[in-house]
């Protein structure tokens, strides 16, 4: 039987190859390795360095040159160098050799996939450009190549995010030198962003199913929101970066983002909202002014229509109150509260206020517009309440308490009902009043005596009250009542519902006299992270 041509070219080739790489370093076979062929290790003197490469082998008969000659054209499965690019680690050369010529040039693959400005990775077949100057017999250059290709793959396959983000925003940088790259890693997800230098003409064409197509447009274009391409496929051309990009997201977004600042003025306030400053994000027919992080607790959405100037309901307006802002701080003296609280007021009036968009210190548009009485409002409603309610408190109990530095994220309903129960039971000013013809009952310790019609004077009924806040349990020990005069209107024993002029174990029934006044107030406050045994 004949042997087959390519199995003469091949064995011939692995003879060179090992031949041209016996001083180089120690060569090994590899057996069933997809798409590699050798594993070298250079040597240093007699040593062997630990530096290593591997090696896709390629025999023919006669190079294929450019016309000029100074290069070797050689065509390659386009699978296999996505396979080098994304997922070896080790470098990869392709050696090709001549085995009329016995001769070989060499190109390290996954930095030449790099430098591609544009790459179709569907295509079957793709064609190499070898340097011809790139002689295997040449071990100093191959020497000087392999060492840079370790830095290469090191940046490629790094082992910190920071290698990671700074390789990705170079290898963009190289694709298209128009737009400055950012590369942000945020929970295990990668996230390009590329801002144009300069003006830069795009076309976009989105592809899919159709009753995705319109929605996806609109999100996209119109609205500058993030859109999944996971049933959607989007093809950029103008841009070889970002058509390289394009073929590889999982979702993308187009979005117009210009530093800007939100000046608020509310009616009949003397209080001034200070500007806050942010960007203006969006597409061609809706922005959003997100507020930038900052120590303001306050922060306001706005969303706008650009292609007109809008009356009052063309403007969305959102907010929220970030207790996180305020972790740490002396609830007396919590900074910007003022402003929160005198925008939550008006927000939640339903009242209007003039809104201003400034850009590059310039007036560039304003509403007169109110906020949408939603879940945010309400929500931002029930923080102030509460900690205006708080500072009410700690002026009366004389503590000057701190918010804590892990705050919750939010506030319930219940939080708020304790804080203004807990004000209605410290505050000195509900606690006085006219009793009017109010009736005690209290329990009386064994050995007291009564009679019905007896007139006792400065009675007080002393009871702790229990305020669950925040998961807290704040304990008030409070005189209910204590009045002028009261008088017994009747007395039962607690074993014994029989009425009794006296005894030794009995509840009283006391009543005041009309126009009799009365105070209640408090004798301490304790607080326990959890409910207190009842005694």
């Amino acid at each position: 039987m004949k042997r087959p041509q390519s199995h003469v070219t091949d064995a011939a080739a692995q003879a060179i190859f090992q031949d041209l790489t016996k001083d180089l370093g120690v060569t090994d076979r590899l057996a069933n390795d997809y798409g590699k062929d050798f594993r070298v290790e250079l040597v240093e003197g007699d040593r062997v360095s630990g530096v290593a490469f591997m090696v896709q082998l390629k025999g023919t008969a006669n190079y294929r040159l450019s016309r000029d000659k100074s290069k070797v054209q050689f065509r390659m499965e386009t699978r296999h160098l996505q396979y080098y690019f994304e997922k070896v680690r080790e470098p990869v050369f392709l050696v090709v050799v001549d085995v009329e010529a016995r001769e070989a040039v060499w190109l390290f693959l996954q930095g030449w996939v790099a430098k591609q400005k544009q790459i179709k990775w569907a295509s079957r077949t793709m064609t190499v450009s070898i340097p011809a100057a790139q002689r295997l017999a040449d071990h100093g250059l191959l020497r000087k190549a392999v060492a840079q290709s370790i830095e290469f793959m090191t940046s490629l396959r790094p082992g910190t995010v920071r290698d990671a983000i700074s390789h990705q925003a170079s290898r963009f940088s190289e694709l298209d030198n128009r737009f400055r790259p950012r590369v942000t890693v945020v929970g295990g997800r990668e996230i390009w962003t590329f801002d144009a230098v300069e003006e830069v003409a795009l076309q976009f064409k989105l592809s899919g199913p159709t009753a995705q197509l319109a929605a996806a447009r609109g999100a996209l274009f119109d609205e500058g929101r993030e859109v999944s391409l996971a049933d959607l496929k989007l093809e950029v051309t103008g841009s070889p970066l970002l058509s390289d990009v394009a073929s590889k997201a999982v979702s993308v977004s187009f979005t117009k983002r210009i530093a800007a600042t939100l000046k608020v003025v509310l009616d009949g306030s003397s209080v001034a909202i200070d500007p806050l400053s942010g960007f203006l994000v969006g597409g061609q027919r809706q922005l959003r002014f997100e507020q930038s992080p900052s120590r303001h607790p306050l922060r306001i959405q706005l969303g706008i229509d650009p292609t007109m100037d809008p009356p009052i309901e063309r403007v969305i307006v959102k907010m929220d109150v970030l207790l996180s802002g305020w972790a740490g701080q002396s609830i007396n003296s919590l900074s910007y509260f003022d402003q929160v609280a005198a925008f939550t007021k008006q927000a939640t009036s339903g009242l209007p206020m003039d809104m201003f968009i400034e850009m590059d210190g310039n007036r560039a548009m304003g509403w007169r517009c109110r906020v949408n009485r939603d879940e945010s409002i309400e929500s931002a409603n029930v923080v102030v309440r509460f900690l205006q309610a708080m500072r009410q408190i700690s002026g009366w109990i004389h503590c000057d308490m701190a918010l804590p530095s892990a705050f919750p994220t939010g506030l319930c309903d219940a939080d708020l009902r304790g804080a203004e129960r807990l004000m209605e039971l410290l505050d000195p000013d509900v606690a006085k009043g006219d009793c009017g013809d109010c009736i005690v009952e209290a329990e009386v310790d064994r050995g007291a005596s009564f009679r019905v019609g007896q007139a006792i004077p400065g009675f007080r009924h002393v009871q702790d009250v229990g305020v669950p806040i925040m998961g807290m349990w704040v304990v008030v020990r409070h005189a209910s009542t204590e009045v002028s005069q009261l008088v017994v209107e009747h007395v039962k024993a607690k074993s014994d519902p029989a009425g009794l002029e006296s005894s030794d174990d009995a509840v009283v029934t006391l009543r005041a006299p009309q126009g009799a006044t009365f105070r209640r107030g408090y004798q301490s406050v304790e607080i326990h992270k959890t409910r207190p045994p009842s005694s």
